[in-house]
């Protein structure tokens, strides 16, 4: 059960290098690689996205192009525990945006393997109220054939593709994929029924259980050991601030416990980025005591999951 964080804004802040020395300094022990870095959300959403994404070109140059990165992680003895794929995966009215998500996601399948990555986050698609174009039945069906297309590129592979409990909207904010945890266990053993093998799981982020109102209490049990990831982060359940731990108002000694219960044994790994570029607008030199304070939470986490 390795410590870990997002590389995401740190390396958009400070650099690669001097990121990972900061990651590493700070106590962590491995990293949730940001490869939705390789193109931005809105270039998808807008269409400005073909021939703009590393992972259309040969998974050797794909590689090629990540390899400060990989070679930053190294030195500074940090593993690829998880990674996040680009996303949104499908835009509303517009069929070949799936299309072309589902071949990156694949491409992107065969980096993660590369690093040694454990797990790959791909957000599924969901129903939002003020988006009558798509049914429940639509997204089940488009979620299907999401993922669904990701079993040849997982075959012969040790990584697991893992949903997210997603949310819609802006405020109000409405239940998304995988938010309901008996529909993401459906989509999780129909698909690995398909695979053969474990290779779809579970990330449950916390900040968007927070989010949406949703107590672990009646989310874990369905979950259960499908649940194979985490994104730890806070909020005041007013917006998807990604805090830290305690600044918000997330019931953590309860979601512990019953995590502990599912027998969970991945990585605990924080996506609090808002909390780091709240340290580094006051001031640079607080983002490492904000790291190390981040670290420490996950190694108290440790503790109590394994004792």
């Amino acid at each position: 059960m390795k410590i870990c964080i997002q590389t995401g804004n740190l390396f958009d802040r400070f650099g690669i290098e001097r990121a990972c020395g900061m990651i590493a300094e700070a106590g962590f022990e491995g990293v949730d690689l940001n490869l939705d870095k390789s193109i931005s959300p809105a270039d998808i959403r807008g269409g400005n996205y073909k021939g703009n994404c590393v992972f259309e070109k040969s998974p050797q140059e794909a590689a090629d192009a990540w390899e400060p990165v990989w070679r930053a992680l190294k030195k500074e003895g940090l593993e690829v525990c998880q990674a996040h794929s680009i996303y949104p995966s499908y835009v509303p009215g517009r069929p070949e945006v799936l299309e072309w998500t589902s071949r990156m996601h694949a491409a992107a399948v065969e980096y993660a393997e590369y690093t040694g990555c454990r797990f790959l986050v791909v957000h599924g698609i969901g129903v939002s109220p003020r988006d009558s174009s798509i049914t429940q039945e639509k997204a089940d069906e488009l979620n299907m054939r999401l993922y669904g297309s990701l079993t040849g590129a997982l075959k012969g592979k040790k990584l697991t593709v893992c949903h997210e409990n997603l949310f819609t909207g802006s405020g109000p904010y409405f239940q998304g994929a995988c938010a309901d945890p008996h529909r993401a266990a459906a989509y999780i053993d129909e698909l690995n029924r398909q695979a053969g093998r474990e290779a779809f799981g579970l990330c449950v982020d916390t900040g968007h259980l927070n989010l949406l109102g949703i107590d672990f209490r009646t989310y874990a049990p369905v979950a259960g050991k499908r649940i194979r990831a985490l994104h730890i982060n806070d909020n005041l359940g007013n917006g998807d601030s990604h805090r830290i731990p305690f600044a918000g108002s997330f019931n953590w000694r309860s979601f512990l416990e019953l995590l502990k219960e599912t027998g969970y044994s991945g990585d605990l790994s924080f996506e609090t980025f808002a909390q780091t570029d709240a340290a580094c607008a006051c001031d640079e030199r607080l983002v490492l005591p904000t790291l190390r304070l981040i670290a420490e939470t996950g190694r108290i986490f440790r503790e109590i999951l394994n004792g």
